[in-house]
């Protein structure tokens, strides 16, 4: 390992306390340790008593249980809910480790706590460090990614998704996606199986589609993506505001192709929810304002969430002394 490289780095880290995603060390460790490398060096004074030329080899299954990391999940060498709690912390080997997190959350097959955990920070990872989405098309990631969301659309779609979110906005990610044979279908049926998926999913089109790849909304076609997304804006009780918003900015680039744009403008002028909702603004909700997570629009517009002007009224009289009662009382003297 590179931190033992160093004798005088061993000795340093070996006698502080550490506790990072990388390293748990503490008293009870060391006293753990101490009493470990002990044991075992009298064990070997007793061989050599029996043997003088006798060797020492460390055991091919040395372990030492440390109590206080019980319990803990362990990745790529890297102590996992150190990680989340610490997204900022640069990992020395991060292209293994996200490779690490990748093959642990596919391995999960049927989602739960783990699955969920390792996927946090692996979303962790590639939102701190961005550049190593780069690098996911090449390590193969992205179809098997797919290929789990498929398998697992019920138990792992909504984990998948929020994956997805993460490296989307990276160019050579969306382009191995459209690449990727039916990864909009796949995408499209994760987000069918829950209001959460939706709202994830809503994001993966917005990232996905404005990085105009003809290729993807090719996909989205075939699928009939368009009409799913036209639907989840109908829908007002289980579509939150915030999906709504990403969904017209997915439709708007997916109309803007240079390949299917007129078969995408065809769809959507035979539907009548989105002559409702085409001529909406979305930057106040990408804005963290007052009147975030509304779709503003000309007042009393049908399908537009509105939010009226916020007038701010005194919640106390004016003071006596105020120009305006001055000259009240100057014009009473008088």
């Amino acid at each position: 390992d590179l931190e033992w490289s160093s004798s005088t780095t061993a000795i340093h880290m070996f006698d502080n306390t550490h506790e990072n995603p990388e390293l748990v060390w503490s008293d009870e460790s060391r006293e753990k340790l101490c009493a470990t490398v002990q044991k075992m060096m009298t064990f070997h004074y007793k061989d050599q008593l029996k043997n003088i030329d006798v060797d020492w080899r460390l055991p091919s299954d040395f372990n030492v249980r440390y109590s206080d990391m019980a319990g803990e999940l362990v990745v790529g060498g890297v102590f996992i809910k150190h990680f989340i709690r610490q997204p900022s912390w640069s990992v020395r080997k991060p292209r293994e480790f996200m490779s690490a997190l990748f093959e642990t959350v596919m391995e999960h097959k049927s989602g739960g706590e783990t699955a969920e955990t390792v996927a946090a920070a692996l979303v962790a990872l590639l939102t701190s460090q961005p550049i190593l989405a780069e690098q996911v098309p090449s390590l193969g990631h992205l179809p098997k990614l797919i290929q789990f969301m498929a398998n697992n659309p019920a138990g792992c779609g909504r984990l998948s998704l929020q994956i997805l979110v993460s490296i989307t906005s990276n160019d050579s990610c969306v382009k191995c996606l459209a690449n990727t044979t039916d990864s909009v279908k796949h995408i499209m049926t994760a987000m069918k199986r829950g209001h959460e998926a939706v709202a994830v999913g809503a994001e993966v089109c917005h990232k996905a589609f404005t990085k105009n790849v003809p290729s993807l909304v090719a996909q989205a076609l075939q699928v009939d993506l368009v009409g799913y997304l036209l639907s989840l804006l109908e829908d007002d009780f289980h579509t939150p505001a915030s999906a709504k918003a990403q969904v017209v900015i997915a439709l708007k680039a997916m109309q803007m192709d240079v390949m299917s744009g007129d078969r995408v403008q065809a769809k959507l002028a035979n539907s009548a929810v989105w002559a409702s909702y085409k001529d909406q603004k979305h930057d106040l909700f990408l804005e963290d304002t007052k009147t975030a997570g509304y779709l503003t629009g000309p007042v009393g517009a049908a399908g537009y969430l509105t939010a009226g002007p916020a007038n701010i009224v005194p919640d106390t009289p004016p003071p006596l002394n105020s120009s305006v009662n001055e000259g009240r009382r100057k014009r009473l003297d008088l």
